[in-house]
């Protein structure tokens, strides 16, 4: 059952479906849901109706998103995507509807994996600056109960960052992490958290460190974290760039460097870390705000070193 103050904004349409020879009853539900939008270039916020869960998908009910390097380029034009696209791919929420198959999700709070089927939420489909999303259900990762809103949507940032992991780095060896700003600040907590020496430095010294992670690609920070690295070190490239990156190919070539690019970590792992309260990531967090105030939260999040900004979608945040 819906809480009543939503059941105004649903529509629902019952229907019965075999389901492996029993009788299910599904309701699909259609809804309004208010979401930014890329129109010619422009970001706009709109009203719209969102249709039923389809099979194999669920409508999330979002509580917060949060906005990354990522949502900005798409939203310069530097990442194309489809005209009316709904940028985003960091949030969490409560499955409010659910398709046949799906069924199992209904009630549950979640979030996002940032893609599925090789389509990226905020890029090749719609993603979670709205207050209501369709996702497929293997795009979901369940959330505990006690988790803030804030926490929850900052689940794939950690799990980005604990990517690094999977290269393996030395614990036996001092590392480096190239770069300032949040960023560096959440890879420095995470690896240290994960017990690896590490320090942050935007522009280290020649050939101090065993192996190093960078804390994004712009500029001269993969030519800076190569000269960082002693030779036969290990280069860890953790963020994620749409366009070409210039790879200082000669310098790696005469250390024998091993670069090595990683994805993202477990999620269930970033979620027990954020549901420690000892792993502090409050302070870099900003003040949430509404979709409404869209302009000055894009505004303030171009800044490095400011803040982590998000959006809070509804009156379930906590």
């Amino acid at each position: 059952m819906l809480p009543p103050r939503l059941q105004p904004f649903f529509r629902a349409e019952a229907r019965d479906t075999a389901l492996a020879s029993n009788k299910v009853h599904v309701t699909l539900l259609s809804m309004q849901a208010t979401s930014l939008r890329l129109r010619g270039g422009i970001l706009c916020l709109e009203v719209h109706t969102l249709p039923p869960a389809e099979t194999g998908d669920v409508v999330v009910a979002l509580e917060a998103a949060g906005i990354c390097r990522t949502d900005l380029a798409v939203i310069a034009g530097a990442i194309p995507v489809a005209e009316g696209r709904t940028p985003g791919h960091e949030g969490c929420g409560r499955v409010v509807s659910a398709g046949v198959g799906a069924e199992e999700w209904l009630g549950r709070r979640v979030t996002l994996l940032p893609s599925v089927e090789d389509a990226r939420f905020g890029i090749d489909r719609d993603g979670a600056f709205t207050d209501h999303i369709v996702a497929p259900a293997g795009a979901l990762v369940l959330l505990p109960e006690r988790l803030s809103s804030l926490r929850g949507a900052f689940v794939e940032p950690v799990a980005a960052t604990l990517g690094a992991l999977a290269a393996a780095p030395p614990k036996s060896e001092r590392g480096v992490i190239v770069g300032t700003g949040r960023i560096a600040e959440l890879t420095f907590r995470v690896l240290t958290a994960a017990g690896y020496d590490v320090c942050c430095d935007a522009a280290p010294l020649e050939d101090r460190f065993a192996w190093g992670v960078d804390a994004t690609l712009a500029g001269e920070t993969l030519l800076r974290l190569c000269r960082a690295v002693r030779p036969g070190g290990l280069v860890i490239l953790k963020s994620r760039c749409e366009g070409a990156v210039p790879l200082p190919l000669t310098l790696c070539q005469r250390k024998e460097l091993v670069l090595r690019p990683v994805g993202w970590g477990p999620f269930a792992k970033a979620i027990a870390l954020l549901e420690d309260p000892a792993f502090a990531v409050e302070g870099r967090f900003g003040e949430p705000a509404p979709l409404e105030d869209f302009s000055n939260l894009f505004q303030r999040s171009r800044d490095e070193d400011g803040k982590k900004e998000f959006f809070r979608l509804s009156t379930e945040f906590r």
